[in-house]
């Protein structure tokens, strides 16, 4: 079979497609990754195509990938009225492991120590699509291993939404691994105790260029500000 694996937006690698990478190589497939949503004319045909959209604003993108491959499978969380997401046409769930090869020129290790979130925004799907938060991967399962760099991307939703045991396992990890992480998603600063406060102060923080000490945050209810 030939697969082609469309990433339709978002700047870092996309773990979807990672998943689904890995799942079709290791049955042996071919596997064509690109981020263009047109076929090109010298293009052939696939066995089976995917994309993935993260943002809203990709809608017309989508249009135009589904308007060259109209039998492909879209996921993401692009359109909040559909929770597909791709990993779930393979019936792939949690599974972590990612095929890095469809990113050749990124060399950090990029993943999610949990799932889900505490809270219930209502412009937010990660309660809809992930539940209520749980740990799903240590450190050391995300890390790509020698000779990468020590560098993490987490991509996790509410860190300390976990059981404090698990968090607080994951902190000694980076720490005593001597890991530069970058929450990429933002930690949610009104929900953040001393407890949590003392753990990110005792880590390397960086921006997600790993150059600039830096923590992310979110605050995403600008009218809790007075009763915060």
């Amino acid at each position: 079979m030939t697969v082609r694996l469309t990433q339709i937006d978002g700047k870092l690698p996309n773990l979807a497609l990672m998943k689904i990478a890995r799942h079709y190589r290791d049955r042996g497939d071919e596997i064509v990754f690109t981020k263009h949503v047109r076929r090109d004319m010298l293009e052939g045909d696939y066995s089976a195509v995917y994309g993935s959209a993260i943002f809203a604003y990709s809608a017309d993108r989508v249009a135009e990938f589904l308007g060259s491959f109209p039998n492909a499978v879209v996921g993401g969380t692009w359109n909040l009225l559909d929770n597909t997401t791709v990993e779930e046409a393979l019936g792939l769930g949690d599974d972590e492991r990612f095929d890095y090869s469809i990113y050749p020129g990124f060399d950090a290790s990029i993943g999610f120590t949990q799932r889900g979130c505490r809270l219930r925004c209502g412009f937010c799907v990660v309660p809809k699509k992930e539940g209520k938060p749980r740990s799903i991967s240590t450190v050391a399962e995300i890390w790509r291993g020698d000779p990468y760099p020590r560098h993490l991307h987490l991509l996790d939703n509410d860190f300390f939404g976990q059981p404090r045991d698990q968090w607080e396992a994951r902190i000694d990890e980076i720490r005593r691994g001597a890991f530069k992480v970058c929450f990429n998603q933002g930690i949610n600063i009104r929900m953040i105790d001393v407890g949590a406060a003392k753990a990110l102060a005792s880590i390397s923080l960086r921006d997600d260029q790993f150059k600039t000490r830096r923590l992310y945050t979110a605050w995403d209810n600008l009218g809790r500000r007075e009763h915060s």
